[in-house]
């Protein structure tokens, strides 16, 4: 009855599971043995569960669902995190529904491997690849346990959005969470594509958010990025097998929030297939913007097959890293430097004009798409005007000769600290790009000085920062502003520290090339490339000094640090680094 139902829900997310709290609060549920109450609710909710499922699948579901809201309305993380342990337990519990296998059970059908998903086709095998032959008695699984896991895939998903809605933040709930979904959708290692049908795109982001967050293993990242790219396509029903067709879904994207969250995943990515993943997405991001702007004019749209031979031409040109680079550090010109890289093969192409005046458009899409995403945002064009003007303290303390100006001054800056601290990550991303374009401006204004004298001084400031107070005269205030993120209580603040730093010294070292090829000879910047090394190797060294001296504790931020200092000896894992070698 419903009052032993209640009953048996609140014993599973108590948390007085031990023997010596039973003898204090006893329960009907508590067994002779002294077993904890909580444990013997667990496995009779499992059996509830099934029972329902045995008389009416259908009106067992919403049962089922309020059971599991109550476990997740719990204000104990513990509590909500046994809503997927039910869950998880229910589908290993199964085979008590047809313990024997069936000899004439048909077998599980992985749909056909054929996708029209550049995604797919450019590399690797996709989601719905099958197990390697495997006898036939092995992959035989009975219908009614396969009717229940798919009755149980629908539960969860269902109960996944509804911790995306609660804004659950937990990460022992979402590893929780990931663990009983990794158990419903992959067979032999590998995701099943077709298992992910029904599951909203949003869940995946927040576990991608979470993974960031506390830092989970590179591997689980990499398959979450997996996951939420193939989810961005679509496989229509009924396909008759060797005619599987997927499409793109652009809506879905602004489930995510806009493509600035692809960039945003691009800008994180670790592996190669995850760059491949996403700057596919992004390919067919634009093509499918060009298809829109053709369809307004009236012209025709470009097919798949027109765009797969370009798509591969970049894929082969390693456009996904080039790309990268862009999108992380905000280095420009990339697209220009591919079309030269593919010039040569395309002309070779019976169909060249058409195929050149798709990669125009695609290009500077793409390069528009980046920039807007690694440049900030137009509204604050004018602050950082304003700031570039007024770096120091005394040309925006009260008194000075103009004090509407300082007054506009102060609000800029006040505008920017305000960015660099908020609590929301894509006002502080606005803000690491803002304050990294101030510190390039200390040492690429057209002032007294060269580039090398000026990074010498910047040194020289961020040691200020970290032996005085961060308000000193002597200290510009982009550098206070810098150093003032190691002061927060937040690690996420701190974190931005060293974020800024890796996009500063990349955009450093690309300007010293710069300028070292304007001002000397190819010889002279080949004896001079250990020198521009050891410049940016000195600012790096003087700035993760400070890391030290404020005692950080936090070991994401610590793993960070190290990364950067193991870099520094000459490691191809940072993009920088590596850019460094290659030049």
């Amino acid at each position: 009855n419903p009052t032993e139902i209640s009953e048996v829900i609140a014993e599973v997310c108590s948390e007085t599971t031990s023997n010596a709290n039973q003898f204090n609060a006893p329960s009907r549920l508590t067994t002779q043995s002294r077993q904890p109450s909580a444990d013997v609710a667990f496995s009779v909710l499992i059996k509830l569960v099934i029972d329902m499922y045995m008389m009416d699948s259908e009106a067992a579901a919403p049962l089922t669902l309020y059971m599991l809201e109550g476990m997740l309305s719990s204000q104990k993380s513990p509590a909500r995190t046994k809503a997927f342990d039910l869950i998880l337990n229910l589908g290993i519990h199964a085979h008590l529904l047809e313990p024997m296998i069936v000899e004439d059970a048909p077998l599980i059908e992985k749909g056909d491997t054929t996708s029209n998903s550049y995604l797919n086709n450019e590399y690797g095998p996709n989601m719905d690849e099958q197990r390697e032959a495997e006898p036939e008695e092995e992959q035989r699984i009975s219908p009614a346990i396969d009717q229940f896991e798919s009755w149980l895939l629908k539960i969860l998903f269902e109960v996944l959005l509804l911790l995306v809605q609660m804004e659950e933040r937990q990460e022992i709930v979402w590893a929780s969470a990931l663990s009983c979904l990794i158990y419903f959708v992959c067979d032999g290692g590998k995701i099943i594509r077709s298992r992910l049908g029904g599951l909203d795109i949003r869940v995946v982001k927040t576990l991608l958010e979470i993974s960031v967050e506390h830092s989970w293993a590179k591997v689980v990242h990499s398959k979450l990025i997996c996951m939420l790219t193939n989810m961005l396509y679509q496989v229509p029903d009924g396909t008759q097998s060797g005619a599987l067709d997927t499409h793109f879904v652009p809506e879905r994207i602004d489930l995510l929030g806009g493509v600035d969250y692809i960039c945003l995943e691009y800008s994180r990515a670790n592996s190669k297939e995850e760059k491949r993943d996403l700057f596919f997405v992004l390919f067919d991001y634009v093509v499918h913007q060009i298809n829109e702007t053709c369809l307004a004019a009236g012209l025709s749209t470009y097919t798949y097959d027109d765009a797969q031979p370009l798509a591969s031409l970049l894929a082969s040109a390693d456009a996904p890293e080039a790309f990268y680079i862009s999108v992380k550090h905000g280095v420009e010109g990339v697209g220009d430097m591919l079309t030269k890289a593919i010039s040569a093969a395309l002309s070779q192409s019976a169909e060249y004009e058409q195929l050149n005046a798709l990669l125009d458009k695609v290009i500077r899409k793409l390069d528009g798409t980046v920039s807007t995403f690694s440049r900030i945002d137009n509204e604050f064009a004018y602050m950082i005007q304003v700031t570039k003007s007024f770096k120091c303290f005394s040309s925006i303390k009260d008194g000075s000769e103009d004090g509407d100006v300082a007054s506009r001054a102060r609000l800029c800056w006040a505008t920017l600290h305000s960015l660099l601290h908020s609590q929301i990550s894509s006002y502080r991303h606005h803000g690491y790009i803002w304050l990294v374009e101030l510190l390039l401006s200390e040492i690429s204004e057209e002032t007294d000085g060269s580039v090398w004298s000026k990074i010498q001084n910047l040194q020289e400031e961020i040691k200020d920062a970290g032996s005085h107070d961060t308000s000193c005269p002597e200290v510009s205030l982009p550098v206070c502003l810098l150093c003032g993120l190691l002061k927060s209580k937040h690690n996420y603040i701190r974190w931005g520290f060293l974020y800024v730093l890796e996009k500063f010294l990349m955009r450093c070292k690309l300007l010293l090339d710069d300028s070292d090829m304007q001002e000397h000879s190819v010889a002279y910047h080949s004896k001079n490339r250990l020198d521009k090394a050891f410049a940016v190797i000195d600012v790096m060294s003087t700035a993760l000094l400070l890391v030290v001296q404020n005692n950080e504790t936090d070991h994401i931020n610590i793993l960070k640090a190290s990364v950067h200092k193991c870099d520094a000896t000459g490691r191809p894992s940072i993009p920088w680094s590596t850019f460094w070698l290659h030049n």
